[in-house]
This record gives C-alpha cells, sequence and structure tokens, in this order.
C-alpha cells in the first residue's frame, strides 16, 4: 500500500514589515516497515541516548517535541557533539534517522515526546 506516513512541515515569519512567505511542505510515503510508536523520555543534563522502542528498527522517521516551558535539548548523532537544538515547547522532525541520538538537557530535566516510524 501507498502512501502511509505523511509528513508536513510549515515556515512562515512576519517582523517590522518584512516577512517570509508561509511554505507548506507536505510529503506521503510508502511505509516498508511495519512497527510505530509514541512514548515520553525524561532527558537529563548529562547525554543519553534517546530510548527507541525495541520493536522500531532503523532507518526511521522521528518527531521530538520538548514539552519543557522553559529548558532546551541539545541532539546529535555523536556522544557529546550536539548539532541541533530543540527550543523549550518546540519540535523536531526527522525524515530519515539511521543512527543512535544523543540528547541533553540545559539546566534542569526535560520531558520529550517521541513519535517513531519505521520507514
Amino acid at each position: 500500500m501507498a502512501d502511509e506516513i505523511q509528513m508536513t512541515a510549515r515556515l512562515y515569519a512576519s517582523k517590522g514589515g518584512a516577512f517570509l512567505p508561509s511554505v507548506t511542505y507536505t510529503k506521503s510515503a510508502t511505509m516498508a516497515g511495519t512497527d510505530m510508536g509514541s512514548q515520553t523520555q525524561s532527558i537529563g543534563t548529562t547525554v543519553e541516548a534517546l530510548d527507541v522502542p525495541v520493536d522500531v528498527s532503523s532507518p526511521y522517521k522521528l518527531l521530538i517535541s520538548n514539552l519543557d516551558n522553559t529548558n532546551f535539548i541539545d541532539a546529535g548523532f555523536v556522544s557529546g557533539t550536539y548539532t541541533m537544538r530543540v527550543p523549550a515547547g518546540e519540535t523536531l522532525l526527522m525524515p530519515y534517522v539511521y543512527a543512535t541520538l544523543y540528547l541533553k538537557a540545559d539546566t534542569s530535566a526535560v520531558t520529550i515526546q517521541a513519535t517513531f516510524c519505521e520507514v
């Protein structure tokens, strides 16, 4: 069956009379795998690996939501090296993950909601 997965991303900004036009990208994809899941995880201030549900195999699509109101989390594919940041209350969509993702909270532990879908 085709188009079992759908992802949407949108970016818009406006300030001082200048603006970015609203651009929305939607992508549908066929799901070769069969497993998916969603869970919360407490991320501490020392580096830790993202817990991936045991039934979900790499590669997978990933949506991480930072549920904290104050603190950000840093993320990267090398332990201790961070190339991404998820600010408080914001979300990160990663369309293709095939390696361990490492996370670290800013000042105090942060709860994330992680949603996974095999590619």
